[in-house]
């Protein structure tokens, strides 16, 4: 999988020229996959998680409520990965989120993403 590098440290992310391959490329489009709204992409119906819904919603209203919806939107980003990936020696074997920090309407999430063959990364994304 080759895809284009995406910068994600500042307010919102910001599209580069380089290029990202294999497992790096995997672990962006589960970080695109993790803060997509489900339903949302013409062309790959399954793609998002409810994360941003239930934000929106009100839904995420303490840390418990938080982890529960992220525990979710783990669940939908691996089995979105998994039924895009081909059968990827490098494709994900799990996803773990976890509310980094948590403040009335900010959500930081830690985020791990291991591969079939080991490969391991972990970021912190501001949904």
């Amino acid at each position: 999988m080759t895809g284009v590098l995406i910068d994600f440290s500042g307010d919102k992310p910001v599209f580069g020229s380089a290029k990202v391959e294999a497992f790096q490329a995997i672990v962006q489009n589960a970080m695109v996959n993790i803060g997509t709204r489900q339903g949302t992409d013409p062309l790959y119906t399954d793609r998002g998680t409810n994360l941003q819904l239930d934000a929106a919603a009100g839904r995420l209203i303490d840390l418990n409520s938080a982890a529960h919806s992220s525990n979710f939107a783990a669940l939908d980003t691996l089995a979105f990965s998994r039924a895009t990936a081909d059968n990827d020696p490098s494709g994900l074997s799990q996803v773990n989120l976890a509310p980094a920090q948590f403040s009335g309407g900010s959500l930081s999430l830690e985020a791990k993403f291991q591969s079939v063959d080991g490969q391991s990364v972990g970021k912190t994304i501001i949904v």
